[in-house]
């Protein structure tokens, strides 16, 4: 027998094969950035061109002051920048005006945080006030309803009470004498009377 030669030896390469190049996608940002800020700009111009001119004021008067805090402004000192001339850094004008420490009375613990006796009497003397004028204000409606010849058929249909929110008057519908027809919005005419 003869040898057969040995089988020849197969070798693969597989390349790999590389991405696509990266093709510089930055731009996209830059540009979204851009749209938003002239999407923003065009929004307060047209806001601008509709607003009546009060409020255009009020939102100029709010633009003056770019101070955080309400009553102080920060400017720039006026006149030649850099060295021999102002600086850069803003100057705190109108400051508020701090008492040293120590100066005045020192607080009181326990004075001064709560009601007093006397605010709990003044408020209690104005409830009864208003309760009594509103109890007055009850007798002579009812008064005037019962001695009224055209409202006093509807006496039974006219509840007024006092609730701490005022004197209420209810209008309601009685057994056989209802206000409004079933389903209409128009009120009958001797509703209309009341």
């Amino acid at each position: 027998m003869a040898t057969q030669p040995p089988a020849p030896i197969i070798i693969i390469r597989r390349r790999k094969k590389a991405g696509a190049p990266h093709h510089g996608g930055s731009w996209k940002v830059a540009y979204a950035d851009f749209v938003t800020a002239m999407m923003a700009f065009f929004m307060v111009m047209w806001l601008a061109a509709t607003m009546p001119q009060e409020k255009l004021g009020g939102i100029a008067d709010y633009f003056k002051n770019p101070s955080a805090v309400k009553g102080q402004t920060s400017t720039l000192v006026p006149g030649k920048m850099g060295p021999g001339g102002a600086g850069d850094t803003p100057v705190k004008m109108f400051t508020q005006i701090r008492n040293p420490p120590g100066a005045g009375a020192a607080p009181i613990p326990g004075l001064g945080n709560g009601k007093t006796a006397e605010d709990d009497a003044v408020r209690k003397a104005l409830a009864k006030a208003d309760r009594e004028k509103l109890e007055a204000l009850k007798k002579a409606l009812e008064k005037a309803i019962a001695s009224s010849q055209a409202l006093a058929p509807f006496k039974d249909q006219l509840l007024i009470d006092i609730t701490p929110e005022g004197l209420r008057i209810q209008i309601i519908d009685a057994q056989n004498r209802l206000m409004f027809d079933v389903g209409s919005p128009e009120l009958k005419s001797y509703t209309r009377a009341i």
